[in-house]
């Protein structure tokens, strides 16, 4: 097997909301989410020599558009695939300095505060990643102040992930 897919993420809470972004699709229209489209909490692909911090806020910043200040480490979350290590996602805690510095990358189409208590219904409804268990994570994080949590890669996940292991 070849080495886990590494990957940060920010925890960014403001009044009882969790920032998020949507990947995916866009109906054409600025911030207009189309079928296809996923949301997830703002994380991305540690780049070779990159500080996990540091990668942290430059996801941030690519994902969003915002500066953030980078906190403490909330969570480590571990997928499994077939057995092996597949993925492994580091989450900080983040706070917004700057708003709109620069433009989001292609792939996000919108972006917003989502109450967290419909981050339950939108799994149900099949508008989160689809193959990560990201209520399970926010209870963890919320119940004990750190997740560490492993689960078995599925759903659209798992096939990204067979690509990534085909062209690497």
């Amino acid at each position: 097997m070849k080495r886990p897919f590494v990957a940060v993420g920010g925890l960014c809470e403001r009044d009882e909301k969790l920032l998020m972004v949507c990947e995916g699709h866009s109906s054409g229209e600025p911030d207009e989410v189309g079928s296809e489209s996923e949301w997830m909490l703002p994380f991305g692909k540690l780049e070779h020599g990159e500080d996990l911090r540091e990668a942290c806020r430059r996801e941030m910043l690519e994902e969003t558009g915002c500066e953030v200040e980078v906190g403490r480490m909330r969570g480590v979350v571990q997928g499994m695939y077939k057995g092996d290590l597949a993925i492994l996602v580091f989450l900080f805690e983040v706070e917004i300095v700057e708003e709109n510095v620069s433009e989001r990358v292609d792939e996000i189409v919108a972006m917003e505060w989502v109450d967290k208590k419909m981050v339950g219904r939108m799994e149900e409804e099949g508008v989160i990643r689809d193959g990560f268990p990201l209520v399970e994570v926010l209870r963890e994080v919320e119940e004990r102040g750190f997740v560490d949590l492993k689960f078995e890669i599925g759903g659209r996940i798992a096939a990204a992930f067979e690509r990534y292991v085909s062209e690497s």
